[in-house]
């Protein structure tokens, strides 16, 4: 016999999203080496049993856990593409994106940062979710610039990265005012790109 709490759990998110959700929760506000499966488990209300039919390991879990959050963020700067935006522009919407994650509450600083400190890059998996991140984020920025020579391009790009990743760490005490106090050196950074002198070549 079927019963109405059998009925609600049929109806609700799936075992596999109800897992997901309840390591996302966990994993972000108190770090992942911190967290075991049992409380996972217990936060998902699923069994031992589903829970390893879906993850086999808490590695394939965070892999999946970290996978799910560089979607989501794909997903949020494809959206401001297909609304027009690009180039620098888009570079400083990115920046504005974590300022307001920054801004919510319960905000426990950026999950990749945080993988990165805790050292679960020794995971493969991990790693390429990881390394996948950043090269597509770096690849953004690259294409945002208007410079003809690709290896300034990919400099300007990294350091991009680098002063977002700083203002993420600054964040966790600052808050939205970390981004604030940043922004302006996207300008500094990518005026090489936007200088031009005669004959299509930057100016020093």
């Amino acid at each position: 016999m079927t019963t109405g709490h059998d009925l609600a759990v049929q109806s609700g998110p799936s075992a596999h999203e109800r897992i997901l959700d309840a390591a996302t929760r966990l994993f972000s506000e108190h770090g992942v080496r911190a967290v075991g499966v049992a409380r996972v488990i217990s936060e998902a209300g699923v069994a031992k049993a589903t829970l390893y039919a879906h993850f086999p390991s808490k590695g394939d879990l965070v892999q999946a856990y970290l996978a799910r959050q560089a979607d989501r963020a794909e997903r949020e700067i494809d959206a401001l593409e297909q609304e027009g935006v690009g180039g620098v522009p888009l570079i400083r919407a990115v920046f504005d994106l974590a300022a307001r994650a920054a801004a919510q509450d319960g905000y426990a600083g950026c999950c990749f940062i945080a993988a990165t400190a805790e050292h679960l890059e020794d995971a493969a998996g991990v790693a390429q979710v990881l390394a996948d991140q950043r090269a597509s984020l770096r690849g953004r920025f690259v294409r945002c610039l208007d410079d003809d020579d690709p290896h300034r391009r990919d400099r300007t790009a990294r350091q991009l990265v680098a002063l977002l990743d700083g203002a993420k760490v600054a964040s966790l005490e600052d808050g939205a005012a970390a981004f604030d106090a940043v922004v302006p050196l996207i300008d500094v950074l990518v005026a090489p790109s936007q200088t031009r002198a005669v004959g299509g070549r930057a100016q020093s």
